[in-house]
């Protein structure tokens, strides 16, 4: 069977199960999982509803307004022996001429789904309010600033996504960790994972200074020796340079189950304690 049959095989099957509406949350059939874009098309009609043909994206009302959203990524992770499937979707958040909004102070609209194959269907395992704001310019950050990460004991799985601000020479940017808790999935925190004011410099030195130029990062790893707490403590590695003074340093973020959030780390560079 050709891709484009599988596709009007599935939809006339799931259509008609549903007396013509959206197919419901749980019966997108398991076989879909394997044609990427049969299951992005179910998904986007059962959650957003119908295509836009005029922009171009699966356009849905929410309590805060319209959403204009398209599929952004699709990751696949075995969990206990059964294929999950983790669904970002994304778009912009659409002002009252019906437009995307895309100014620089408008972040983009985040869809967050997890499935688990079951039998013949694909199980909702957790999703989030499907429109949360994330990003700038009105857009996502790019699908390869989401990846899937073991995050916690008991093969504890979910996002890390990271997003920033430019400007003025400027560069910050973090990494938030989304967690499937539940039937949700949440925002639980996370940590500065770049600066650098580069855009101000000029041969190694600040225009106008005689300051040297800062450029530093984090790398990010999830401490796995770690289980006792229901989140992995977050190593921090950071490595590079502030104003002249090399940097090579690890610190640790630790899960606060009492505000359900990663703790603020103490003794971090300037910039990443402080924002700009």
């Amino acid at each position: 069977m050709t891709k484009a049959s599988l596709l009007s095989t599935l939809l006339a099957a799931c259509i008609a199960a549903t007396a013509g509406a959206a197919c419901a949350a749980g019966t997108i059939p398991a076989s879909a999982a394997r044609e990427p874009k049969v299951l992005w098309r179910m998904v986007m009609e059962d959650y957003y509803g119908p295509y836009d043909k005029a922009l171009k994206c699966w356009v849905a009302r929410f309590d805060a307004g319209r959403v204009c959203m398209r599929p952004h990524k699709l990751d696949r992770v075995t969990i206990h022996g059964a294929d999950h499937l983790f669904l970002v979707i994304g778009g912009a958040h659409l002002g009252e001429d019906g437009e995307p909004r895309t100014a620089h102070v408008d972040g983009g609209a985040l869809g967050l789904i997890v499935f688990r194959e079951n039998g013949d269907a694909l199980k909702l395992v957790a999703k989030n309010d499907l429109h949360a704001t994330f990003g700038s310019f009105g857009n996502l950050p790019s699908e390869e600033s989401f990846s899937v990460r073991e995050i916690g004991p008991d093969e504890t799985y979910g996002w890390v996504a990271t997003d920033g601000w430019v400007g003025q020479g400027h560069v910050i940017t973090s990494a938030t960790i989304f967690a499937p808790v539940g039937d949700s999935v949440v925002d639980i925190g996370g940590v500065p994972n770049h600066y650098d004011n580069m855009g101000n410099c000029e041969n190694g030195k600040v225009i106008g200074s005689d300051v040297a130029c800062t450029d530093y990062s984090a790398e990010i790893l999830f401490d796995s020796a770690d289980a006792s707490r229901r989140f992995y403590p977050i190593i921090m590695k950071v490595r590079g340079s502030r104003e002249g003074v090399a940097i090579d340093r690890a610190f640790t973020a630790r899960f606060d189950p009492g505000k359900f959030k990663y703790e603020n780390v103490p003794g971090l560079p300037e910039e990443f304690a402080n924002g700009i």
